[in-house]
């Protein structure tokens, strides 16, 4: 009995090679991805794939078989089932694979990436607010790069968009380098989003976070050209037989949004496409 015990463990232990491996890499890919793994039959039959690769190759290598792997074996095994994933997820994000890319001739800007199926995102992370998880005060409409990428599971203290805006703690400024740019004929000028200097000290650390985190002053570059419409209809505020004429076209409710391409009403923010931004570039600068 005691030998038939004996063979069974052997036999499980030498199966098992053919999936732990495996198993690691995944989990440590996923780990670094900001996501969970479901342990199904897919992740089983991806799992034992990996890990017969792993295998193969570390046979071509070392020339040792399975059943007579040693403890040594097993953690070198271990080693390349963990570091594997992580030179790959820190190679994806390089700098120098984005340069390599583009000398191929692929777009790797921010411009190309900015079409994103939607995401949800638990504001705070699951794996530490367990009880939170499901609950739908805890979840914010987000764009898949926002969510996996730059916030993950960081536990950063942030605004919450379901509770607080940036209101007036923090506004869209513009700095001019020329007389034409004031009047949007040109996009020589440069956003950014700068914080009131009245805001408390845990107020504010919370806004630089929202903006480091989800690299703002950076995405907003790409609205420049926005900004100078909206520069320029400005300007044709200054005629008063330009207003009156829209006027007679529309109704009163609806005269700001056809003059400026937003109602101006800050209570409207969140239902109107880069509502704050049209509204700090005309009533901030």
């Amino acid at each position: 009995m005691v030998i038939f015990v004996e063979e069974i463990l052997k036999l499980l232990e030498r199966y098992f090679v053919y999936i732990y491996p495996g198993f690691i890499t995944i989990l440590i890919y996923h780990f670094s991805k900001a996501r969970g793994t479901k342990l199904n039959k897919a992740t089983l039959g991806i799992c034992v794939i990996i890990s017969y690769i792993y295998i193969l190759l570390y046979n071509f290598v070392r020339k040792t078989e399975v059943s007579k792997f040693s403890n040594n074996d097993y953690v070198i095994l271990l080693f390349i089932s963990i570091s594997f994933p992580i030179i790959w997820h820190w190679i994806s994000r390089s700098k120098w694979i984005e340069k390599v890319l583009e000398e191929m001739g692929f777009n790797t800007t921010l411009e190309d990436k900015k079409r994103y199926t939607g995401d949800v995102d638990h504001f705070l992370p699951q794996s530490i607010f367990q009880l939170y998880s499901l609950s739908l005060w805890n979840l914010v409409p987000a764009c898949k790069l926002c969510n996996q990428t730059f916030k993950g599971k960081r536990l950063t203290p942030m605004l919450n968009p379901i509770e607080a805006g940036f209101e007036n703690d923090c506004f869209l400024s513009i700095e001019y380098h020329d007389l034409n740019s004031i009047l949007g004929d040109n996009d020589n000028f440069d956003i950014s989003w700068d914080i009131d200097s009245f805001v408390s000290e845990e107020q504010k650390e919370m806004i630089e976070n929202n903006i480091k985190m989800f690299h703002l002053n950076e995405v907003y570059q790409y609205h420049k050209e926005d900004v100078r419409m909206i520069l320029k209809r400005r300007h044709l505020l200054s005629s008063e037989k330009y207003i009156s004429e829209v006027k007679k076209l529309v109704d009163i409710d609806d005269v700001e949004m056809v003059l400026m391409g937003t109602s101006m009403k800050p209570e409207r923010f969140k239902d109107e496409v880069l509502a704050k931004m049209k509204y700090d570039a005309v009533k901030k600068n």
